[in-house]
């Protein structure tokens, strides 16, 4: 079986692909901005010391309006941490299942869901099919980020907040 490329640079799916759970094309969807940043604190040598402080990490994402989301916004309300998977330059193949073949690099990000805003039609001038197409931004409180790269290799990094 082939595989196919939907030039899509980032993709996100709302659960921890490292779970076992086979992902697929049908339950992904297409990142349109990513924002993070991890911070720590510096003495005054410049060296870095301490735990790393409170991360948010935004991000958008193109849906339809009905329904799609319905778990993102449970989320909202959980208090317990939850899991989204980035990962970047995703291959998927071919077929009705349209399975994940293989990403260049991804991240696992554990934490909570903080805040969903959305945007419908006249805001989305640029899209030719602006009335069925929603973006949805989400501000992601992060309590840890896995770091997947190449040849199977992880790195956790665990944030205090």
């Amino acid at each position: 079986m082939s595989n196919i490329s939907n030039n899509t640079k980032a993709t996100l799916f709302l659960y921890d692909i490292t779970s076992g759970v086979v992902p697929s094309k049908d339950k992904s969807y297409t990142v349109q901005s990513f924002d993070y940043r991890c911070e720590r604190k510096r003495n005054t040598m410049g060296m870095p010391y301490g735990p790393t402080g409170k991360t948010s990490l935004q991000f958008c994402i193109k849906t339809l309006p009905d329904g799609y989301l319905k778990e993102l916004y449970n989320r909202i309300h959980d208090h317990t941490p939850s899991s989204l998977s980035f990962v970047f330059n995703a291959t998927f193949e071919e077929g009705p299942d349209g399975q994940l073949a293989e990403y260049e690099t991804g991240m696992v990000v554990e934490g909570y869901v903080v805040n969903i805003s959305e945007a419908f039609g006249h805001l989305l001038e640029d899209t030719a099919d602006k009335d069925s197409l929603m973006l949805t931004s989400v501000e992601f409180l992060v309590g840890a980020i896995t770091y997947m790269g190449s040849d199977n290799n992880r790195k956790t990094l665990y944030i205090n907040f």
